[in-house]
This record gives structure tokens, sequence and C-alpha cells, in this order.
């Protein structure tokens, strides 16, 4: 019997809570209206103008850009790599890696070495300070990557591979520039 009640008790207070969690997100003295709104048929669509036309077909402004490797030939597992980037645009994100020189068709990005995740292996480049990198208002930037031969389908060894530079994820990881590397064996 003590076991029903305990039981009911912990679903009273479970019941209570989540009415008060609701409650709190509800703005106080809300009153619904009356009015129905038709939002397919009022709702206006604006029409973009040309300059805002030109401005969402412009460039990203970094076709120019380079990237100068401290090492590109007969790398090692957790050797440092100095990398200097130039001709970026601030304006936007990047990520730089060594990666497969060929990203496989449907994949929304390149298969690049080490985790995801590790910051030494790829580096998160924007100039508003959220990324792992600085990216100076000049669009130059300087990463330190540790070298990986291997990551999640990607091994250097045997694959073609690169230090590519290439758009984060509000840019749709576009390739942007690249150059060529080999590991040793």
């Amino acid at each position: 019997m003590t076991h029903r009640i305990r039981r009911s008790l912990t679903t009273a207070a479970a019941v209570l809570a989540l009415g008060a969690a609701i409650s709190a997100c509800s703005p106080p003295h809300q009153v619904d209206s009356d009015t129905k709104v038709d939002t397919a048929t009022s709702a206006k669509v604006a029409q973009p103008s040309a300059a805002s036309e030109s401005a969402m077909a412009a460039p990203s402004d970094d076709k120019n850009a380079e990237i100068k490797a401290s090492a590109t030939e007969n790398l090692t597992n957790g050797q440092n790599i100095t990398v200097e980037l130039s001709g970026l645009n601030p304006e936007v994100g990047y990520y730089a890696a060594i990666c497969n020189a060929a990203t496989p068709t449907g994949a929304p990005a390149p298969l690049c070495t080490g985790q995801h995740a590790d910051t030494s292996a790829q580096a998160w480049i924007k100039a508003d300070g959220t990324g792992t990198t600085a990216l100076n208002s000049d669009g130059t930037a300087t990463v330190n990557l540790t070298a990986a031969a291997t990551g999640q389908g990607v091994n250097c060894r045997t694959d073609k591979c690169v230090i590519k530079v290439f758009g984060d994820h509000a840019e749709g990881f576009r390739d942007v520039t690249e150059v060529p590397v080999t590991f040793a064996s």
C-alpha cells in the first residue's frame, strides 16, 4: 500500500513540476487573441533588390588564397607544421587540415586526418573570435597543425593528400586552396 502511495506522490510531484515549467515559459498576463490570421495569404515576400542579388551571388573573395607550409614532404605523425595563409576573406570562416585530395561524391565535407574535434589536427579559422585560430582583418592567418597520417576514411600513406583550406559549415565546406603533402612510409 505504501508503495502505491509513494508512486502517486511521485507522479503528482512530476506533474506539478511540469506545469510549473510550462507556466514559467509563458509571458505574464498573456491573453489569447480572437482575431484569426491567415498567414499563408497575409504575408508578403520581399523581392530582392539588384544590389542584394549581386551581393548574394558575389564570390567569397578568396580566389587568390595561398598556403605556405613549413613542411609538406615525408611528414611524420605528431610533426608540427606551421601553415601561413593569405588572401582569405575575413568576413567568412574556414577550416584548415590535412585531407584526402578528393572529396567523395555526396560527402558534405572533405575527409581529413585526425579526429573531428581535435583542434591540433583541424583548425577553424574565424575573424570574430569564435574559431580556434584568428583570421586577421587583412585575410591572413597562422595555423599550427599536428600531422596525422590517418583519419576517418583517409590514410595519407596510401591516398593522395593535401593541406586543404575549405569553407566552414556556414560556407558549405567549399574548397578554397590546397598544397600537396606526403607522409614517410
